[in-house]
C-alpha cells in the first residue's frame, strides 16, 4: 500500500505600503512684500452654517490620515483606538480589511488504553509496531465506483465465473459504510477502483491493493491506484484458482481499498494468507471502528 507524506504548506506575503509627502511652500519676496497695497479684513466666517462646514472638513481630513495611518508599514505610528492592536487587527477594526489567522493542522494522536477496546482487530499493529494511522474515505462519499471486467486470458465461461466472484467479494462490503456501485460493464462515468487481471504475481501473492492516502492539513484524500487480482495459483501457469478464492481474494483486497489493515486472526478475510472462508464479524467490527475515529489520527501504545 503507498502512503504519501502528509505536508501541510502555508504561504504568507507582506504588503508593504509607502507614502510619500510632497510639501511645497511659496514665499514673498521682500520687495513684494513691501510693495502690496494695505489689505482690508473681512470676517472669516459670515454664517454658524460656515463653521459647520469648516469642522466637517476637517473631521473628514482628520479621518482620512487616520486611515492611511493603519497602512503604514512597520514602525509607524498607529491611532490611539488601535492601542494594543497589531497593524492588522487596527487595519480589520477600522474596517479596512477582514483578519485571516493562519490556520495550522494539529495532528490527532489517540492512546490505545482509551480506543482499543471492541474494536476488533484494529489495534494489533498497534501491538505489533506501537502505533496504526487511520486512513480512510471520507463518510460523506456518497459511493463508490468499482468497475469489474472479464480477465482477457481465459475462456469465455470461466472469464465470466470469475468476474462474477470478483464482484461478490467485493459487493460483500456493501453499505459498511459507504455504497458501493459495482459495474461487470464499462460506463460513461470513470470509475474510483478498476479491478485489473493477471496471470500469476511475483512472493506468492494472490491480489494486491495499491492505495494512495494523502493528508494535507485536516483533510485525508484517498486514490485507488489499482486493484490487481490473479488468475492462477502462484508459480504455475496452468493452474487457475477457485471462483471462491476469487471472491475471497477480492475481498481482501476491497477491505484494504476502504482503510482496513491486515488481521491476526486466521479465520479473517484480512488475515494475510488465504485461509479464510467468510467475512467475520471482527471483519466488519474493525471496519465499523475506523469508520467511527478521526481520519488521519494516529494510534499509539
Amino acid at each position: 500500500h503507498i502512503i504519501s507524506g502528509f505536508p501541510s504548506a502555508q504561504e504568507w506575503s507582506n504588503v508593504e505600503k509607502h507614502t510619500r509627502q510632497q510639501q511645497s511652500s511659496d514665499r514673498l519676496g521682500d520687495a513684494d512684500l513691501f510693495s502690496r497695497k494695505p489689505m482690508s479684513f473681512r470676517p472669516l466666517f459670515r454664517s454658524p452654517l460656515s463653521v459647520l462646514a469648516l469642522a466637517g472638513l476637517v473631521a473628514l481630513v482628520l479621518a482620512l490620515f487616520s486611515r492611511a495611518s493603519t497602512r503604514a508599514g512597520p514602525g509607524e505610528a498607529l491611532p490611539s483606538e488601535c492601542e494594543g492592536l497589531s497593524p492588522q487587527e487596527c487595519r480589520a477594526s477600522l474596517g479596512l480589511e477582514s483578519i485571516q489567522e493562519p490556520v495550522e493542522h494539529q495532528e490527532i494522536v489517540l492512546r490505545g488504553d482509551d480506543v482499543c477496546f471492541d474494536v476488533g482487530y484494529l489495534c494489533a499493529e498497534v501491538e505489533k509496531t506501537g502505533s496504526v494511522r487511520i486512513l480512510r474515505w471520507p463518510k460523506e462519499t456518497p459511493r463508490i465506483r468499482i468497475w469489474v471486467p472479464e480477465p482477457t486470458d481465459l475462456s469465455p465461461d470461466l472469464a465470466r465465473e470469475f468476474q462474477r466472484a470478483a464482484a461478490r467479494g467485493i459487493q460483500a462490503w456493501q453499505g459498511h459504510p459507504i455504497p458501493l456501485s459495482v459495474r461487470t460493464r464499462e460506463r460513461g462515468e470513470p470509475p474510483d477502483v478498476t479491478v485489473e487481471w493477471v496471470r500469476t504475481m511475483e512472493g506468492g501473492q494472490l491480489g494486491r491493493a495499491q492505495v494512495e492516502w494523502t493528508q494535507r492539513g485536516g483533510e485525508v484524500q484517498v486514490r485507488v491506484l489499482g486493484l490487481t487480482l490473479a488468475t492462477h495459483e502462484p508459480g504455475d501457469n496452468q493452474r487457475t484458482l477457485s471462483p471462491q478464492q476469487i471472491e475471497l481474494v477480492a475481498a481482501h483486497e476491497m477491505g484494504h481499498a476502504l482503510g482496513l489493515p491486515h488481521s491476526d486472526n486466521p479465520r479473517d478475510v484480512m488475515f494475510p494468507q488465504n485461509t479464510a472462508t467468510h467475512l467475520t464479524t471482527q471483519d466488519f467490527r474493525t471496519l465499523e471502528a475506523i469508520y467511527s475515529l478521526p481520519n488521519g489520527a494516529e494510534i499509539r501504545r
